[in-house]
């Protein structure tokens, strides 16, 4: 009896835990990737000739940390709450994203020419070694 309810506790407790780990990776991630850009960070598509092309540390690894930052966020407080209505809006954010993903790299290959055409051969967009 006493096996059952602690493997019921530990089924229950699970997602919370590996949420938890989800959400802070995602703050770790975050916290590099905006030390590291820096004043290039911008929230809209469009370059400015101000803007430096960062390919340094995070950004060595993956090309968009800051989304996969976001992604990490969004799985862990989904795992977490075990709410399945939430995924359904995370579903909806991780698609917005991969489409905007290439219309934000045109506009770096626009801005940053065969420097960033190099850097995307040899970086990841978002999962490092995979996507």
């Amino acid at each position: 009896m006493f096996e059952a309810v602690l493997h019921d506790e530990i089924l229950q407790i699970t997602p919370i835990i590996v949420g938890i780990v989800f959400i802070i990776i995602g703050w770790v991630i975050a916290y590099f990737a905006n030390r590291e850009i820096g004043v290039n960070w911008s929230p809209i598509i469009e370059k400015t000739k101000s803007q430096e092309l960062v390919t340094s540390n995070i950004y060595s690894f993956v090309r968009h940390p800051l989304y996969l930052s976001g992604f990490c966020i969004l799985i862990g407080t989904n795992l977490y709450f075990s709410n399945k209505w939430a995924w359904i809006g995370s579903v909806i954010a991780i698609i917005t994203t991969l489409i905007r993903i290439p219309i934000e790299e045109k506009k770096l290959k626009e801005r940053f020419g065969d420097e960033y055409t190099a850097y995307m051969k040899k970086t990841k967009a978002i999962i490092p070694w995979i996507f």
